[in-house]
């Protein structure tokens, strides 16, 4: 604070206050982290363990703004990774709700036939038009949400000096799209490597295209 600051400044020698005083207005903003206290638990329930990844994922997944698929295919890619749609669903009541539910899927537990129960159950028989585009919908909307969850905590100050790389890894089979196989020679050196704040991976970080497969792995230095 700057009474505190003014205080300090006075009990330094009469030549250095001069000179400290300007440092001080020329000084960077504080680059500090911000201050984070891990969860303690509950006094009831001393065994419980929390799984930030899943946390995370969750709260993120919540907190997506709901369009409908014309808006979202407008968007750019920075509003599109804060926005969550469905195909052939127009309405943003019934958006919300599928979302609310894979939030709730993730929380409780990845399994397809209680998110369908969950669906079902909040906007009734008739919202999907087959099994098939259920699934769709369940496995990117998971795959989707545990990737925001793992970035969420590589970008913890608490975390993110541990992992400064990330590898990219795509599925080697017949499906394989060869755009997707082409980014695990982009990276450094023509690897699949790249810095976790390089803004090509932040583009093309898994999954960022339909029924995207791909996955990233956080690395060391080390590794």
């Amino acid at each position: 604070p700057e009474q505190e600051q003014a205080q300090e400044l006075y009990k330094l020698p009469f030549e250095q206050q001069r000179f400290v005083a300007l440092q001080l207005r020329q000084a960077p903003p504080d680059k500090t982290p911000p201050s984070w206290t891990p969860p303690v638990p509950d006094d009831d329930d001393p065994a419980y363990i929390h799984y930030p990844v899943i946390e995370e994922a969750a709260r993120i997944l919540a907190q997506k703004n709901v369009v409908t698929r014309e808006r979202f295919d407008r968007l750019s890619d920075a509003a599109r990774q804060k926005a969550f749609t469905v195909a052939q669903v127009a309405s943003e009541e019934t958006l919300a709700k599928i979302r609310d539910a894979l939030s709730e899927t993730v929380e409780e537990g990845v399994d397809l036939e209680v998110f369908r129960a969950k669906v079902l159950e909040s906007v009734g028989e008739g919202t999907f038009l087959s099994d098939a585009h259920m699934e769709t919908v369940f496995r990117g909307g998971i795959q989707s949400a545990f990737s925001d969850g793992q970035m969420s905590v590589l970008k913890n100050p608490f975390v993110r000096g541990g992992f400064p790389y990330a590898a990219y890894e795509a599925i080697h089979d017949d499906r394989v799209r060869h755009d997707h196989l082409a980014l695990e020679k982009h990276g450094i050196g023509g690897t699949n490597v790249y810095r976790i704040d390089d803004p090509v991976f932040e583009t093309f970080r898994p999954p960022w295209d339909f029924n995207d497969r791909c996955s990233f792995i956080p690395l060391t230095v080390r590794q």
